[in-house]
Protein backbone atom coordinates (compact mmCIF):
# COMPACT_ATOMS: atom_id res chain seq x y z
CA UNK A 1 0.00 0.00 0.00
CA UNK A 2 1.55 3.05 -1.38
CA UNK A 3 0.61 7.33 -1.55
CA UNK A 4 2.13 9.65 -3.49
CA UNK A 5 3.41 13.13 -2.32
CA UNK A 6 2.73 16.20 -4.21
CA UNK A 7 6.46 16.02 -5.81
CA UNK A 8 4.74 12.91 -7.46
CA UNK A 9 7.08 10.70 -5.30
CA UNK A 10 5.80 6.69 -4.24
CA UNK A 11 6.05 6.32 0.02
CA UNK A 12 5.25 2.76 0.84
CA UNK A 13 2.87 2.82 3.83
CA UNK A 14 2.56 -0.42 4.67
CA UNK A 15 3.07 -4.22 3.41
CA UNK A 16 0.10 -6.59 3.26
CA UNK A 17 0.33 -10.03 4.31
CA UNK A 18 -1.68 -13.02 2.85
CA UNK A 19 -5.48 -13.29 4.09
CA UNK A 20 -5.94 -9.37 4.35
CA UNK A 21 -9.00 -7.19 3.37
CA UNK A 22 -8.62 -4.23 1.60
CA UNK A 23 -9.03 -1.18 0.49
CA UNK A 24 -8.94 -0.44 4.23
CA UNK A 25 -11.86 2.28 3.39
CA UNK A 26 -13.70 -0.51 2.46
CA UNK A 27 -15.79 -0.55 5.79
CA UNK A 28 -16.06 3.10 6.24
CA UNK A 29 -19.42 3.61 3.76
CA UNK A 30 -19.22 5.30 0.44
CA UNK A 31 -18.36 8.51 1.94
CA UNK A 32 -15.06 8.21 2.59
CA UNK A 33 -12.65 7.89 -0.60
CA UNK A 34 -9.70 5.41 -1.01
CA UNK A 35 -6.79 7.80 -1.20
CA UNK A 36 -4.23 5.03 -1.46
CA UNK A 37 -3.29 2.36 -4.34
CA UNK A 38 -2.10 -0.81 -3.90
CA UNK A 39 0.16 -3.12 -5.96
CA UNK A 40 1.30 -6.51 -5.65
CA UNK A 41 4.83 -7.56 -4.70
CA UNK A 42 4.56 -10.86 -6.18
CA UNK A 43 1.64 -13.23 -8.12
CA UNK A 44 -1.58 -13.85 -5.78
CA UNK A 45 -5.00 -14.42 -5.80
CA UNK A 46 -7.83 -11.77 -5.46
CA UNK A 47 -11.46 -12.92 -4.08
CA UNK A 48 -13.45 -9.24 -4.90
CA UNK A 49 -16.54 -9.12 -2.57
CA UNK A 50 -19.33 -6.05 -2.61
CA UNK A 51 -19.87 -3.86 0.12
CA UNK A 52 -23.38 -5.84 0.71
CA UNK A 53 -21.78 -8.97 0.27
CA UNK A 54 -19.80 -8.00 3.10
CA UNK A 55 -22.80 -7.13 5.47
CA UNK A 56 -24.28 -9.62 4.85
CA UNK A 57 -21.56 -12.22 5.91
CA UNK A 58 -21.04 -10.50 9.29
CA UNK A 59 -24.87 -10.36 9.99
CA UNK A 60 -25.00 -13.87 9.49
CA UNK A 61 -21.57 -15.51 10.69
CA UNK A 62 -20.14 -14.30 14.01
CA UNK A 63 -16.66 -16.13 13.04
CA UNK A 64 -16.31 -13.77 10.52
CA UNK A 65 -16.62 -10.87 12.31
CA UNK A 66 -14.07 -11.85 14.97
CA UNK A 67 -11.76 -12.38 12.15
CA UNK A 68 -11.41 -9.44 10.94
CA UNK A 69 -11.62 -7.06 14.29
CA UNK A 70 -8.37 -9.69 14.92
CA UNK A 71 -7.04 -9.35 11.79
CA UNK A 72 -7.72 -5.17 11.34
CA UNK A 73 -5.86 -5.27 15.01
CA UNK A 74 -2.73 -6.78 13.77
CA UNK A 75 -2.86 -3.93 10.57
CA UNK A 76 -2.79 -1.19 13.29
CA UNK A 77 -0.22 -2.18 15.09
CA UNK A 78 2.37 -2.96 12.65
CA UNK A 79 0.82 0.56 10.92
CA UNK A 80 1.92 2.37 14.22
CA UNK A 81 4.94 -0.01 14.55
CA UNK A 82 6.08 1.62 11.06
CA UNK A 83 5.04 4.83 11.99
CA UNK A 84 7.42 5.02 15.37
CA UNK A 85 10.20 3.54 12.78
CA UNK A 86 9.98 6.52 10.48
CA UNK A 87 10.51 8.48 14.19
CA UNK A 88 14.22 7.95 13.59
CA UNK A 89 16.30 11.18 12.37
CA UNK A 90 19.27 9.28 10.53
CA UNK A 91 18.90 6.83 7.68
CA UNK A 92 20.97 3.67 8.97
CA UNK A 93 18.17 3.71 12.27
CA UNK A 94 15.55 4.03 10.11
CA UNK A 95 16.81 1.06 7.55
CA UNK A 96 17.68 -1.28 10.53
CA UNK A 97 14.03 -0.19 11.94
CA UNK A 98 12.52 -1.37 8.52
CA UNK A 99 14.45 -4.43 8.57
CA UNK A 100 13.45 -5.97 11.75
CA UNK A 101 9.58 -5.16 10.88
CA UNK A 102 10.16 -6.92 7.38
CA UNK A 103 11.50 -10.00 9.50
CA UNK A 104 8.62 -10.20 11.59
CA UNK A 105 5.78 -9.50 9.76
CA UNK A 106 7.04 -10.88 6.81
CA UNK A 107 10.10 -12.82 7.33
CA UNK A 108 10.21 -16.84 6.19
CA UNK A 109 13.43 -18.34 8.48
CA UNK A 110 16.18 -20.35 6.38
CA UNK A 111 19.35 -21.94 8.09
CA UNK A 112 21.42 -20.60 10.52
CA UNK A 113 19.36 -17.34 11.41
CA UNK A 114 19.00 -15.97 8.09
CA UNK A 115 15.42 -14.49 6.75
CA UNK A 116 13.68 -14.04 3.52
CA UNK A 117 11.59 -11.58 3.05
CA UNK A 118 9.19 -13.27 -0.01
CA UNK A 119 9.17 -10.76 -2.53
CA UNK A 120 11.37 -8.32 -3.90
CA UNK A 121 12.95 -6.03 -2.02
CA UNK A 122 15.39 -4.05 -3.74
CA UNK A 123 16.82 -0.61 -3.00
CA UNK A 124 13.72 1.38 -4.68
CA UNK A 125 11.24 -0.41 -2.42
CA UNK A 126 13.49 0.21 0.62
CA UNK A 127 14.08 3.85 -0.07
CA UNK A 128 10.31 4.39 -0.46
CA UNK A 129 9.70 1.99 2.63
CA UNK A 130 11.60 4.28 5.17
CA UNK A 131 11.02 7.97 3.22
CA UNK A 132 14.57 8.44 1.41
CA UNK A 133 16.27 8.51 -1.77
CA UNK A 134 17.24 5.29 -3.75
CA UNK A 135 21.06 6.78 -3.64
CA UNK A 136 21.05 7.18 0.32
CA UNK A 137 19.08 3.98 0.57
CA UNK A 138 21.73 2.11 -1.83
CA UNK A 139 24.37 3.63 0.97
CA UNK A 140 22.50 2.06 4.14
CA UNK A 141 22.79 -1.14 2.39
CA UNK A 142 25.82 -1.50 1.40
CA UNK A 143 26.88 -0.43 4.68
CA UNK A 144 24.70 -3.69 6.45
CA UNK A 145 25.98 -5.88 3.52
CA UNK A 146 29.88 -5.47 3.80
CA UNK A 147 29.00 -5.99 7.92
CA UNK A 148 26.99 -9.21 7.20
CA UNK A 149 23.93 -8.16 8.35
CA UNK A 150 21.81 -8.26 4.68
CA UNK A 151 22.58 -10.10 1.38
CA UNK A 152 21.47 -10.65 -2.06
CA UNK A 153 21.74 -13.94 -3.08
CA UNK A 154 20.04 -13.14 -6.01
CA UNK A 155 18.43 -9.85 -7.49
CA UNK A 156 16.25 -7.70 -5.35
CA UNK A 157 15.81 -11.36 -2.95
CA UNK A 158 16.59 -9.81 0.49
CA UNK A 159 17.88 -11.54 2.88
CA UNK A 160 18.77 -10.65 6.87
CA UNK A 161 20.72 -12.06 9.34
CA UNK A 162 18.42 -11.78 12.21
CA UNK A 163 21.34 -11.82 15.26
CA UNK A 164 23.36 -10.13 13.46
CA UNK A 165 20.95 -6.96 13.41
CA UNK A 166 20.00 -7.05 16.65
CA UNK A 167 23.43 -6.91 18.05
CA UNK A 168 23.91 -3.89 15.69
CA UNK A 169 21.41 -1.89 17.06
CA UNK A 170 22.29 -2.73 20.76
CA UNK A 171 25.72 -1.44 19.54
CA UNK A 172 24.24 1.80 18.70
CA UNK A 173 21.58 1.99 21.33
CA UNK A 174 18.51 0.99 19.44
CA UNK A 175 17.20 -1.92 21.66
CA UNK A 176 14.11 -0.44 21.52
CA UNK A 177 14.19 -1.08 25.50
CA UNK A 178 16.40 -4.28 25.20
CA UNK A 179 13.17 -5.96 23.46
CA UNK A 180 12.59 -5.52 20.30
CA UNK A 181 10.25 -8.47 20.12
CA UNK A 182 7.78 -7.83 22.93
CA UNK A 183 8.08 -4.16 21.28
CA UNK A 184 6.70 -5.32 17.68
CA UNK A 185 4.81 -8.23 18.16
CA UNK A 186 0.75 -7.51 19.09
CA UNK A 187 0.22 -7.88 22.45
CA UNK A 188 -3.46 -8.89 21.69
CA UNK A 189 -4.02 -13.19 21.06
CA UNK A 190 -7.71 -12.34 21.68
CA UNK A 191 -10.32 -14.85 19.74
CA UNK A 192 -7.85 -17.30 19.69
CA UNK A 193 -5.27 -15.26 17.63
CA UNK A 194 -1.74 -14.85 17.55
CA UNK A 195 1.05 -12.41 16.09
CA UNK A 196 1.81 -13.15 12.40
CA UNK A 197 5.15 -13.83 13.26
CA UNK A 198 6.74 -15.07 16.90
CA UNK A 199 10.62 -14.79 16.45
CA UNK A 200 13.15 -16.50 19.38
CA UNK A 201 15.41 -14.24 19.70
CA UNK A 202 18.02 -16.63 21.07
CA UNK A 203 17.23 -19.39 18.62
CA UNK A 204 16.01 -17.91 15.54
CA UNK A 205 13.33 -19.87 15.61
CA UNK A 206 9.44 -19.17 14.74
CA UNK A 207 5.98 -20.10 14.69
CA UNK A 208 3.46 -18.86 11.54
CA UNK A 209 0.17 -18.05 13.52
CA UNK A 210 -2.57 -20.42 11.33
Amino acid sequence: MYGIDDAGNEKVLHVLGPKTVMPFSFFSGDSMPTRWYYETLTDCEVHVLSRQDLERLLFSNGDAGRFLVHRFSQEVHEILVRLDSLGKSEIPHKLRAALTYLVVCHGEQLRRLWWRIPFPANHQFLADLIGVTRENAAIAVKQLADCGVIRYPKVAQLEIHYTKLQKLASSTNESFDGKPMDWMRPASTQFGGTSRWQVDTDSGASSAAG
